[in-house]
Parts: structure tokens; sequence; C-alpha cells
């Protein structure tokens, strides 16, 4: 019986070394974009404290927006894109967070899918919102132009007056 054990025990250890062993332990890429790189000592965070927490900063002014109207605060969406993405690529096309539209490949010479790729992270911001950056204000085919905010009563089912 305790041969049994042990015989089980040591196959579970060797079939484990095996199957940790395609692990990738590398750390995220560093953004290849030189936009990015430049200005990445003038952002609103420390680095360190923007990959682990962004996505906390966004959630937050996206519930800021929707349900209170703020705008402009340091931590919105456009800002970061306007900052960190390039207006075209080096060939002088829309750098574009999507390579492909229909298969959802992504394009690794954008700032966001340099690390979401990495992470195996879907995002559903540019669903709504501008990939690019925009001059003043919001650009005219995203959702934030169209939809304003809603008040407490309507995010909780209440009246759409």
């Amino acid at each position: 019986m305790f041969g049994k054990a042990r015989f089980f025990l040591t196959a579970m250890i060797l079939l484990s070394g095996i199957i940790l062993q395609g692990c990738d332990t590398s750390h995220p890429p560093e953004s290849r974009l030189k936009t990015a790189l430049a200005k990445s000592e003038q952002c609103v965070e420390p680095t360190a404290l923007m990959r682990t927490n962004h996505m906390e900063f966004i959630k937050h002014m996206q519930d800021d927006t929707v349900y209170g109207g703020i705008r402009g605060t340091k931590h919105e969406l456009k800002a970061c894109i306007n900052c960190h993405v390039p207006a075209a690529s080096e060939d002088g096309k829309p750098l574009n967070y999507l390579k492909d539209n229909e298969t959802g490949e992504l394009n690794e010479e954008h700032f966001c899918a340099t690390c979401h790729k990495y992470a195996v992270v879907k995002l559903n911001c540019f669903e709504c919102h501008s990939d690019n950056p925009q001059n003043e204000g919001v650009a005219p085919n995203t959702a934030a132009h169209k939809i304003p905010a809603l008040t407490s009563a309507q995010a909780k089912g209440g009246s759409h007056e």
C-alpha cells in the first residue's frame, strides 16, 4: 500500500515538473513605442503603480464619468491614449489596437496591446472609445460623445427623463 502511494506521489511530482517546464517566467515586454517611452517619466503616476493598478484607475474614472458626469481627471482613458499612443505607425497608417478586426489579432505596436497580449487580457474599452490620439474633445464617433452621463436614479433603473 505504501509503495503505491510513493509511486503516485513520485509520478505527480515528475508530471508537475514536466508541465511547469513549459511555463513562461519572463517579465512583461517593455513597450517598443518611442512615444510611450519618451513620456513615461511624465506619467500621472509612477510606472510600477500604473502597471499594476491602471485598470482600477480607469474603472473608477468610468464610474465617475457615467454616474457622476465627471470628466477631465488625471486618470481618464483619453488622456492615456493621447499621451502614450502615436497618431500613426511608421508607415503613416493609423495605429489601432486591433491589427485585424475580423480575427481580433492585436497590433503589438499599440501601447495597450503590448502588455495585454502578453497577459492574455481582452479589453472592451475600444468598443466605445477611440484607440487613437484625439485632438481637443471626444472623438465624434465614440459612444462617450453620444451618451450623456446617467443620474444615480437612472443608473439604478429609474427614469430616463
